[in-house]
């Protein structure tokens, strides 16, 4: 069973009842989901919400270091075992990456992954092969965040445009 899923906020209530997450992380808010105890708001200092960075603004430093965080608190669930779902606006970038970027950073782990839970992790992974980040340089981008080196995504204008669905 997977311990990640990712979604989009037109499903993320069906996805929730179904999954029934200890945690979710979202780049988008409804006011609906302010009774959700367990909902986490990607935030700046501002209490911005983390836009797109595949929009024609990349994120800034401080936008990498808040997304860094997150992905640092959904690594410290999955290790425990908790199950975890990502949400942004149409899931397919942000909480896709997001997802790809903690479980490849909580496998990399040295000690204290049982068997069980390095198998939840590794069929994680093959349940999130469906799911990469539609947008080439977050897909490309993954590696580097995993590795915790900070990369600092394209200036804006120098990627091309992705198609809207």
């Amino acid at each position: 069973m997977s311990l990640v899923k990712v979604d989009g906020k037109d499903t993320m209530e069906s996805i929730r009842t179904d999954f029934n997450p200890e945690r979710t992380y979202t780049f988008f808010m409804e006011s609906n989901w302010t009774d959700w105890a367990d909902v986490k708001y990607i935030v700046d200092e501002q209490g911005q919400l983390l836009p797109d960075p595949s929009n024609p603004m990349p994120w800034d430093e401080d936008q990498i270091g808040v997304f860094d965080s997150a992905v640092c608190d959904v690594v410290e669930l999955l290790l425990k075992g908790s199950r975890v779902l990502c949400v942004c606006r149409g899931g397919k970038n942000r909480s896709a990456y997001l997802a790809h970027v903690a479980v490849q950073r909580a496998l990399l782990r040295q000690g204290g992954l049982t068997e069980e839970l390095r198998a939840a992790l590794q069929a994680t992974v093959e349940h999130l092969k469906s799911h990469l980040p539609v947008d080439e340089m977050l897909r490309g981008a993954i590696g580097a965040l995993v590795s915790n080196k900070l990369a600092r995504l394209p200036a804006a204008g120098s990627r091309p445009k992705r198609a809207r669905h």
